[in-house]
Parts: structure tokens; C-alpha cells; sequence
């Protein structure tokens, strides 16, 4: 059995990594993240696996906004008829995804046509252990996670979720709290393979070898970036085949996501302020950053001249969508941070689309304001 997994894009109603595309009046990191989930399934479609399966967490919010959820849904409205579409809900998006139904665009179905893997999108609301193409298999939403040691049995092969398990790698930029306790691998051992969601960063966690069978868990990680912490994480899905008999493989697909650059800018590197640009400069070199943080570390009076308006434009001019500024003063040790969202135009232009404002007045502001 061949499938694609994917999980954690975390479609935000405000996402803070970008903003309004004034052509489309969408936020620019949706439309990212839209091109991302279409890849993911795309491939799957292209490769002629038996299904695609997405581990929850597709959005961040208890309430997605309905226009969000309706471009969620065409991206899946689009493959519905050329492969099964497995959703199995993670903690922040628990039922919202059956709101799909509601938004008249995507119709869903329950676990009696995943049997056949069957063409469709197949919602998996209720623990359901079926077998598929010969493996026993347990699909076990978030809100059922507590249970798990109810529905493992000693015959199952792969299990499909979305839950923490100890010892794994959760990234800088995770929002996971880390006084949650996972589950402990020596509780998992008995079973062979653990395909999850929840952690962005994707990994394998060997689990303890019992009565020589010998098992992991797999975890996709984030199918986009999700934070500004996230620059150590490669965004992608996985394509896994899991045989019969045998070890499972897994092979890593990653998305061109938007990069992200945080540079740390210090007085004692730098003693002088006009030198800063210069700097930058060559340690961006051949990059294009959508995001960029800088810390600038110093004496209030080195801060104090910094030509902060004249590195921003360099930086945005450069592509940049979101820059963002710390001073640190290390006479007082006050950090402030400032951000900047594209260009002052764009900036506008997005505010007055996304308002419904007239052309006119976007014209005639934007040029009172330049």
C-alpha cells in the first residue's frame, strides 16, 4: 500500500507571516499555503498512490473564517474524483473540516467507503479500524487520543493521528506547551508504525524493540511554515509505502516554501552603523527572504543611528513581505520591536481592498501618504 501524508498547515483568518495581496485580496501566505496543500495532492494524484491522507490541524482555529474554509475546500474539490482524500481531525480543528459539507462545495463521507478507497473525501470523525489492501489499520482522531490504549489491539499494523509522543523533536517555533505530556514510546511498542500529525517538524522516533518486532513513529511535520521560529524546519509530506510484510519506507517531498532570515546585528561586529547595509548584504546574498527579523544589540547611542527606514526599503525592495526590528540597549537592556509588512502602498492598498474602499480614495491616499 502506497499513500501521501501530510499535516499542520494551520490556515490562519490572520495569518501574521504576510499580508493582503491587493490583486486578489487574499492574504499572501494563504495563497502560499493553497499552493502547498494543491502540491501535496497533486503529487499524490501524479504518482497514483491509493490515497492521500491529511493528519489534522489543517486550520488554527476553533472558527475558520467561512471564505477560508470555501478555499480550503476547492483546493480538495479539485482531486475528489481522481483519489480517496482521507481527513482524520487534529486539536485545533476538531469537526471544523466537516463544516466543508456545509459550505455546499466539498460532499463527505464517513469510514464505510474507505474500504475500497473509494474516490472521495472520507472524514474520519470516530476511531475506525478497518483493513486496508491487506493491512489492519486504525484511524483515531485528536479528541479520542486519550483512549488510545482501548483501540490499539496486538494485530494492528499502522495506526493514523495526531498526538505528541515522547521524545520528539518539536522545533523552536512549535506552539506546543510544553508541559504536555506525550505518550511514552514504550507504550507503543507492541504496534509497528505510527503515521502522526501534531509536530511540525518532520521525523522518525524508532520505538522500543519488543518480541523482536521492530516499529516507528513518523511525523510529516508542518506542510508549511507556521511561525517565525520555524527557519530550522523543511516543510513538506511524505511518501510512504507499507507493505504487507516488511518495513515500512517513508521519502521526504519538500515544498519551496517562503525562506526566513534572522541576523543578529551587534555593536562590537559592527562599530559602525553606515557599515550595517553593507553587511547584510553579503550575508544575503543569492537569497530572496519573504522574512526577515533583525536584532540590533548596542549602545543606545550606536542604535540611535541606525538608518532603520533606508535597511528596510533595501530589504523589502529585496522581496521581503514581513521585516521585522529589535533594539537591544545594552545600557538598559530594553528590547522594542517594530514591524513592517511590505511596502506602504501595498500596505494600504491591501487595507482598502480588504475594506471594500473605492479605487479612487486608494489612489488618492496612497499618494498623499508618499
Amino acid at each position: 500500500m502506497r499513500f501521501v501524508a501530510a499535516a499542520d498547515s494551520h490556515f490562519k483568518n490572520s495569518e501574521p507571516l504576510g499580508h493582503l495581496n491587493p490583486k486578489t485580496g487574499l492574504n499572501l501566505r494563504t495563497e502560499e499555503k493553497l499552493r502547498h496543500l494543491d502540491k501535496a495532492i497533486s503529487y499524490a494524484v501524479e504518482q497514483k498512490v491509493d490515497f492521500f491522507i491529511y493528519l489534522g490541524d489543517l486550520f488554527d482555529s476553533a472558527h475558520p473564517q467561512s471564505k477560508l474554509r470555501v478555499l480550503v475546500a476547492q483546493v480538495f474539490s479539485k482531486y475528489v474524483s481522481k483519489i480517496p482524500i482521507i481527513y482524520v481531525p487534529g486539536n485545533h480543528d476538531d469537526c471544523q473540516v466537516g463544516a466543508f459539507e456545509s459550505e455546499g462545495i466539498l460532499a463527505r463521507s464517513g469510514a464505510d467507503r474507505i474500504k475500497d478507497l473509494s474516490c472521495g473525501f472520507h472524514y474520519i470523525g470516530e476511531p475506525t479500524h478497518i483493513v486496508l489492501n491487506g493491512i489492519s489499520t486504525l484511524f483515531l482522531p485528536w479528541k479520542h487520543t486519550s483512549k488510545l490504549p482501548d483501540y490499539l489491539t496486538k494485530n494492528i499494523r499502522l495506526v493514523f493521528g495526531h498526538f505528541f509522543v515522547e521524545g520528539a523533536d518539536i522545533g523552536k517555533g512549535s506552539c506546543r506547551q510544553l508541559d504536555n505530556v506525550g505518550y511514552s514510546t514504550d507504550g507503543l511498542s507492541d504496534f509497528a508504525y505510527f503515521v502522526l500529525g501534531d509536530i511540525h517538524k518532520g521525523q522518525v522516533i524508532p520505538l522500543p524493540k519488543s518480541k523482536g518486532a521492530e516499529g516507528f513513529v513518523v511525523y510529516p511535520g508542518s506542510l508549511s511554515r507556521i511561525n517565525i521560529d520555524d527557519g530550522d524546519i523543511e516543510p513538506g509530506f511524505l511518501d510512504i509505502v507499507c507493505p504487507e510484510e516488511g518495513d515500512l519506507s517513508a521519502t521526504r517531498v519538500t515544498v519551496d516554501d517562503w525562506e526566513i532570515s534572522r541576523l543578529s546585528l551587534d555593536e562590537g561586529t559592527i562599530p559602525d552603523p553606515t557599515d550595517i547595509q553593507a553587511h547584510l548584504e553579503s550575508h544575503l546574498s543569492g537569497l530572496s527572504p519573504k522574512i526577515v527579523e533583525l536584532t540590533f544589540v548596542g549602545h543606545t547611542t550606536w542604535l540611535d543611528q541606525i538608518a532603520y527606514t533606508a535597511l528596510k526599503k533595501y530589504l523589502i525592495d529585496l522581496g521581503a513581505v514581513k521585516v521585522i526590528r529589535k533594539r537591544k540597549s545594552v545600557d538598559t537592556d530594553e528590547v522594542t520591536a517594530k514591524v513592517y509588512r511590505g511596502s506602504l502602498e501595498d500596505r494600504w492598498v491591501g487595507f482598502a481592498t480588504d475594506k471594500g474602499l473605492p479605487i479612487d480614495s486608494i489612489n488618492l491616499v496612497s499618494n498623499y501618504l508618499r
